[in-house]
């Protein structure tokens, strides 16, 4: 006869197989769920689904979904397993424009990146935000991007040139070795806090240090970040249940403070006429007491802005720049618009800026061959229809290839070559370009990005000769860790800048 504790351990032993038992079952079925309606896709892993490369870090993710997309190329769309969920992809460019344009209410939100909690600085953003939530901060934020603002953006730019061209011009020798990322990070961060907040950073290299470094995590997130996104992604609920939170506590411990001090010095020199970040979350808060905005939504919005936009904006210029070096031809004939357009060195202003054509589609151009956010990603809020196979139901993932789609070559003869040509003449853009996303959801502050853009490349190709520099390690090889940002170089971008 068996003893009691035995007979306790066999009875343990009996539940956890049982246990495992449905696991098992339930997840073969959970991984039917594409297969049982005949849609096709690559084959899942248990508990992994169909992310191992992206999730293991073999690869960024655009690159693990640009697989998918050259496999099943003939399809319109397949269906595939983000982890647990079944997931849509989407190949026909005509049902991602009815996705993210024609039936956009159908997709109006993004999946969630983490859990809310009140000191996780990221959470409160308007990328994060969804529904009516969304729909109300994005119609205060834009005030900010309004034609007059996008002036004063472009005479903000012009006066902080002169803070790059010092920089510069500091490094020993004749032919200038140029971090890309390092000088063009310092003078967009000063423009962007000009812009967004109000600040003079060149005033303050302590606020300027702390504001690098701070925003620095929007690239490389660091191993605690990256395990946070996971585990929320793994089980919502439980992430929530346990009141974890996404991103390192200085970051909110450090932005509390700051958001606090800006709001209450925009409050005492008035902002009724102004329309940066501060005035804005002011003006809306005494406008809407009944639904005011909380600080860690506040601290959110500070945050989030001065992240997204800086690095974007920094990784775009420092592509161009770097495509210009490599390609002289193309940085001849762009030189030559650019003179032609600032005759007798005059500054670059609302009016003579939309006379550089050229600088447009050298700016799309770039965008198209280092798109920074590669896979853009909808949540389904409303059931749709797609055809006899696939309707998608509300709470749904859908996945958009947009890098895959610029690198087409049936939409963009020879994808691998720089030909900024392949963009003059047209009277739109065509509907599978999309860097800055499509649609009512795109990005607020692409407007903002183009004048950082454009500024930054016209006024140094009119001062300097651009040249590839050997430091940068050929060919270019994407930072599988970086999660915001999945084009960002490996180890860099230099060239090399001589007076002209």
């Amino acid at each position: 006869m068996l003893d009691q504790s035995t007979s306790i351990l066999i009875s343990i032993t009996a539940v956890f197989f049982v246990f495992l038992g449905v696991c098992y079952e339930y997840l073969k079925r959970r991984y039917r769920y594409w297969s049982d309606k005949g849609i096709p896709g690559p084959k899942p892993i248990v508990f992994i689904g169909n992310m191992k490369e992206s999730l293991f870090r073999k690869c960024t993710e655009p690159q693990m979904t640009d697989v998918w997309y050259q496999n099943y190329r003939g399809s319109p769309y397949i269906g595939f397993y983000n982890l647990l969920k079944p997931s849509v992809f989407l190949i026909d460019p005509e049902l991602i424009r009815k996705v993210t344009e024609v039936d956009f209410n159908h997709f109006v939100d993004h999946p969630p990146l983490s859990g809310h909690s009140g000191s996780d600085a990221i959470i409160d953003s308007l990328f994060t935000m969804n529904g009516q939530h969304w729909k109300d901060k994005r119609s205060i934020f834009s005030r900010m991007f309004t034609p007059k603002r996008l002036r004063e953006q472009i005479e903000i730019f012009n006066n902080r040139y002169s803070f790059l061209k010092e920089e510069i011009e500091k490094q020993p020798g004749l032919s200038k070795d140029a971090d890309l990322f390092k000088f063009i990070g310092r003078y967009i961060l000063i423009g962007f806090s000009t812009i967004l907040y109000g600040l003079d950073l060149t005033k303050d290299e302590k606020l300027f240090e702390d504001f690098e470094r701070h925003s620095e995590i929007f690239l490389h997130p660091g191993l605690h970040t990256s395990l946070m996104f996971l585990f929320y992604s793994a089980s919502p609920n439980l992430f929530n249940l346990l009141s974890m939170k996404t991103f390192p506590r200085d970051i909110y411990h450090y932005f509390s403070p700051l958001t606090k001090g800006l709001l209450e010095q925009n409050k005492k020199l008035g902002y009724t006429n102004s329309s940066d970040l501060p005035s804005l979350l002011n003006q809306y808060q005494d406008s809407n007491p009944a639904s005011a905005i909380d600080h860690p939504e506040s601290v959110g919005h500070i945050f989030s802005f001065l992240s997204a936009s800086n690095h974007t904006t920094i990784t775009t210029i420092s592509y161009g720049l770097f495509l210009l070096g490599q390609h002289p031809e193309v940085q001849d004939k762009l030189r030559d618009e650019v003179d032609r357009v600032l005759k007798d060195n005059q500054d670059i202003t609302s009016e003579n800026i939309n006379e550089m054509v050229y600088l447009d589609a050298v700016l799309y151009e770039t965008m198209r061959m280092y798109t920074l956010l590669g896979v853009l990603k909808r949540i389904c809020t409303k059931k749709y229809y797609v055809d006899e196979r696939l309707t998608i139901p509300e709470g749904m993932e859908v996945f958009i290839p947009a890098q895959s789609l610029h690198m087409d070559p049936e939409y963009f003869p020879e994808p691998e070559k720089f030909n900024p040509e392949r963009f003059l003449g047209l009277e739109k853009l065509p509907s599978i370009f999309m860097p800055f996303g499509r649609g009512p959801r795109n990005c607020i502050g692409l407007r903002m990005a183009e004048i950082g853009f454009k500024i930054a490349v016209a006024r140094l190709i009119s001062d300097y000769i651009i040249s590839p520099n050997p430091k940068t390690t050929l060919p270019l090889k994407y930072d599988r860790l970086s999660t915001f940002i999945t084009c960002m170089p490996e180890n860099g971008l230099w060239v090399k800048l001589q007076k002209r």
